[in-house]
């Protein structure tokens, strides 16, 4: 049976003249306990005596040394791959510059024709920017000054005391 993720096997005898007990856990084939119990009562001819077993199988050992083949062949290819993809780019940069060497003066038109329009595009997002800034201020100035003016138009026409 399964409890808590862990395999169980118990096993519980009882007879007029001993008891045995067993409990087994097996926690994913990595740790293994075995816990055997027995002793004999009641017949003065039998045997009496109390014995016990404990079985302990740790599996730690087999699995760090899967995990680290894992981790190691995991590595092997991450590398192996980052080098094709290297390999990848510098054959695509060559091509390239042996394609760009016959359109160059086109092809830096377009780059600065690019470059131009995305420097205007964020010019023109900081302008709004600091325009909506600039307006928010003066909007919360011209409240402030209008709550003066509220408060010393009230001042002046009561008198205090």
């Amino acid at each position: 049976m399964v409890i808590f993720g862990f395999e169980t096997e118990i096993m519980f005898k009882l007879t007029n003249e001993r008891i045995e007990a067993e409990l087994a856990l097996n926690l994913f084939n990595v740790f293994k306990a075995r816990v055997w119990i027995a002793a004999g009562y009641g017949n003065p001819f039998a045997e009496t005596g109390f014995q016990a077993k404990f079985v302990i199988e740790s599996g730690f050992d087999e699995l760090s040394n899967k995990t680290a083949q894992v981790l190691v062949n995991a590595l092997q290819a991450a590398r192996k791959a980052l080098e094709s993809a290297k390999e990848t780019v510098k054959e695509a940069k060559v091509a390239c510059e042996r394609n760009a060497g016959s359109f160059c003066n086109v092809c830096e038109k377009l780059a600065c024709d690019q470059i131009s329009e995305e420097c205007k595009r964020a010019m023109d997002d900081f302008k709004h920017f600091i325009g909506e800034k600039v307006d928010k201020f003066g909007k919360l100035t011209a409240k402030s000054n209008k709550a003066a003016e509220s408060i010393s138009l009230v001042k002046v026409g009561r008198s205090v005391g």
